[in-house]
């Protein structure tokens, strides 16, 4: 197709037959062509669609998705990977490979992001909220809380040890 012309969808016809019944005996059995439009003509002679127009919605594939949430969440394909136990690799395939979800990973992707699955698949809108300012520092943080509580509880120390220390010094 060129650029300026357009195409119109004609519906194929269907055969069909005529079955004409008279005094409960067939009389007539004749094959018929039915072709049936979804189009009628506009008042400006165009061909216009019998049903209601609706704009349609350019919709996100997953891996582009995927890409935009996981920057947004600070994370390389690499930290990602690392984040969930699989190749980097496996992340780059998802991003620009493939437009399928991999179904085995939704639950650790959306809880790596900090998201939904439902978000994750693009079925509910993200909701704004600040980014954090040090991605580095929140995804250590996120570590520090998959810790055993005894490994836990020493992190904590250490940090109000620190905060501590920096507040007497200021």
């Amino acid at each position: 197709m060129t650029p300026g012309e357009s195409a119109v969808a004609v519906p194929s016809p269907q055969r069909r037959l005529r079955l004409v019944v008279e005094d409960h005996k067939i009389t007539d059995l004749t094959p018929v062509t039915l072709v049936t439009y979804p189009y009628h003509l506009g008042q400006d002679g165009g061909l216009e669609t019998s049903m209601p127009k609706r704009k349609i919605r350019e919709t996100e594939s997953f891996g582009k998705r995927l890409a935009r949430l996981r920057k947004a969440a600070g994370y390389s394909q690499r930290s990602l990977a690392d984040e969930l136990g699989i190749s980097y690799r496996v992340v780059a395939y998802y991003e620009a490979q493939t437009e399928h979800a991999p179904t085995h990973l939704l639950s650790a992707l959306a809880d790596a992001l900090g998201i939904t699955t439902d978000q994750l698949l693009g079925r509910e809108p993200i909701s704004a909220r600040k980014a954090p300012e040090n991605r580095r520092l929140l995804r250590k943080l996120r570590l520090v809380e998959k810790l055993p509580p005894r490994a836990r509880q020493a992190v904590l120390e250490h940090i109000d040890a620190l905060a501590a220390k920096h507040r007497s010094a200021s």
